[in-house]
């Protein structure tokens, strides 16, 4: 009996009795302004091929321009089964958003010392230009990017 007590009792805590839903609380605080909603006008697919006498690699530098002058590119190094990739967003008023500059770490000698990439687009002759910053024999290393507008 004690027992059957006990159950009904923690049966009721449990499943409890739940009554009507209080008043709608306050209206809160506005929040903060949105994005300005931009959407992509414009693409560039830029690719180079580049060897440094140990195989052949791929350059891939990939750019959309929005509506509010803003950008977001990709930038890219395929070796043989593998690829290494960097992306950056422009803000419409940072002063790189035309160019829409972008880095990426790859070492093609083996060393590992850090080198990387910098590729950036010319948009009014549809090309661009990846160079190697490296400690290397390679430093410097300029490649052209040949780009399509998609």
């Amino acid at each position: 009996m004690r027992l059957r007590m006990l159950v009904v009792a923690v049966a009721l805590a449990v499943g409890g009795c739940q009554g009507p839903a209080g008043p709608a609380g306050p209206q809160g605080p506005p929040g903060p302004q949105g994005t300005s909603g931009a959407s992509i006008v414009e693409s560039f697919w830029c690719d180079g091929p580049v060897d440094l006498g140990d195989g052949r690699r791929l350059l891939r530098h990939i750019v959309y321009f929005t509506s509010d002058g803003g950008s977001l590119a990709t930038c890219s190094v395929f070796y043989p089964g593998q690829q290494v990739l960097g992306f950056i967003a422009y803000p419409s008023t940072h002063p790189g958003a035309k160019a829409a500059g972008c880095n990426v770490i790859a070492d093609l000698d083996g060393s590992a010392n850090g080198a990387y990439w910098t590729m950036y687009i010319d948009t009014s002759h549809d090309t661009g230009k990846a160079t190697l910053t490296d400690v290397g024999a390679n430093n410097g290393r300029a490649v052209t990017l040949t780009c399509t507008r998609v």
